[in-house]
C-alpha cells in the first residue's frame, strides 16, 4: 500500500468540515437564523407601517412581516410599536 493513498481522505474530511461551516455561515448572514433577539414577525406590541404611527409613549422597532396578533400583519418592513 502506498503511503499518498491516505491523503486525499484527510483533504475530503477538511473540505467537508469547511464546506460546513460556510452552510452555517450564509444561513446566519442571510437572518434565517437569529442567534440574538426574538425572531421575525413576532410584536409583543402593536404593529404599525411607519414609526410615526406608534405615537408617544411607544418606541417603534423596526421589524420584517409584523404580526401582533390582533392587527393585519404587515408583509415586508414594518415597525413593532412596544409602549414605554
Amino acid at each position: 500500500m502506498r503511503r499518498g493513498q491516505g491523503m486525499p481522505i484527510n483533504i475530503i474530511v477538511v473540505v467537508a468540515i469547511a464546506l460546513l461551516v460556510l452552510i452555517v455561515l450564509a444561513v446566519v448572514f442571510t437572518g434565517r437564523v437569529q442567534l440574538f433577539g426574538k425572531g421575525l414577525g413576532s410584536c409583543n406590541g402593536f404593529c404599525r407601517s411607519s414609526s410615526v404611527q406608534c405615537g408617544p409613549g411607544a418606541s417603534a422597532v423596526p421589524t420584517k412581516n409584523c404580526n401582533d396578533g390582533t392587527s393585519p400583519v404587515i408583509e415586508g418592513d414594518g415597525y413593532c410599536c412596544i409602549p414605554t
